[in-house]
């Protein structure tokens, strides 16, 4: 929603100006910062286990078999003249990769994917362009190429949670059709414990 964009822009904003160091989130993105040391690791699995795990496993049910999944990493990344402008065309250490654009006003900065590594598509030359606002959110592949065009005006910031397998594992192959999650298993309703008062008032009288 806009107000998560806004709130988690102003908490970015906010430790920036705290002076407190902050790591960069990965090997290719200088400029951002590790979503568990701010705070916001509960936040994270939390979303994981609820939205977009299930999300994941209706929309890539080939990837995310059992255990997939159950370990995560957010990050933020931010794009700006003077600092990293666009990233070259790159896979993710992840099995999906959720993408979220949090802001703020921007210009260029389009996504190109290209083919997944490790299948038949992996030669594909033709890119396909995906244009992203604030408030959108984007799902993917870990190993599908993509590369983040630069950005000629403004500041983009993206909130990015990466899904994955025990102990770091990344799945590059997909699941046959047997070892796939059955559909009516893919989003579980959560375990809701209702308590109930029942009284019987067929004798009461007024």
């Amino acid at each position: 929603t806009d107000e998560f964009c806004r709130l988690m822009l102003e908490e970015l904003d906010h430790y920036e100006a705290s002076g407190i160091p902050l790591r960069r989130p990965n090997g290719m993105n200088r400029f951002g910062s590790v979503l568990g040391d701010l705070g916001f690791g509960p936040m994270v699995h939390r979303m994981t286990e609820e939205l977009l795990k299930p999300l994941a496993r209706h929309v890539f049910p080939d990837m995310m078999g059992p255990g997939e999944g159950d370990e995560q990493y957010g990050f933020t990344v931010r794009y700006r003249a003077g600092e990293d402008v666009s990233l070259a065309e790159h896979a993710d250490a992840a099995t999906i990769t959720f993408n979220f654009c949090l802001g703020k006003e921007f210009q260029g900065g389009l996504l190109k994917f290209r083919g997944v590594r490790f299948r038949e598509s992996a030669d594909q030359v033709e890119a396909n362009a995906v244009t992203s606002w604030p408030g959108s959110a984007l799902v993917h592949v870990g190993q599908h190429l993509h590369t983040a065009e630069p950005i000629t005006s403004g500041e983009r910031d993206n909130m990015i949670i990466w899904l994955f397998g025990n102990h770091g594992t990344v799945r590059v192959m997909p699941y046959e059709p047997h070892e796939q999650i059955p559909p009516s298993q893919r989003w579980p309703l959560p375990n809701i414990s209702v308590s109930m008062e029942v009284k019987d008032h067929r004798h009461d009288r007024s």
